[in-house]
């Protein structure tokens, strides 16, 4: 039983830093898909969201930082400036309201996970 509770810390250990990684692969996909799906797909929008892929390929201490320093700046400008228009009066209603702060919140969490995990990672 020992051993199991070991091989289960062990993996959760090794694979928990990958959520964040993993989080924003599956929001750059996401965003690629839509821009298919609704016929306003370009080159210039691919290339922004290859930049989501980057922290899955390469798994360094270097790319976490910089990847964490980025998409936190990013997801922090983003948070502020929604709390700064959405009371503006846009036609949002509460729950879009809830669930776009949710997003952002949700996002810039796994931002800051990722320059944590890129402090701690591989040393």
């Amino acid at each position: 039983m020992q051993s199991v509770i070991q091989i289960s810390a062990a993996v959760r250990g090794k694979y928990f830093g990958l959520v964040p990684a993993i989080y924003f692969l599956l929001l750059g996909i996401f965003d690629i898909g839509m821009d298919a799906w609704y016929n306003s797909l370009s080159w210039f929008f691919v290339l922004c969201n290859l930049a989501f892929f980057i922290p899955i390929i390469f798994r360094n201490r270097r790319v976490y930082l910089i990847c964490g320093i980025c998409f936190s700046a990013l997801w922090t400008y983003l948070f502020f400036a929604s709390l700064i228009l959405i009371p503006k009066g846009n036609g949002l209603s509460a729950l879009q309201i809830v669930g776009v702060e949710l997003f952002l919140l949700f996002s810039l969490a796994c931002s800051v996970s990722m320059l944590y995990a890129g402090s701690k990672k591989f040393r």
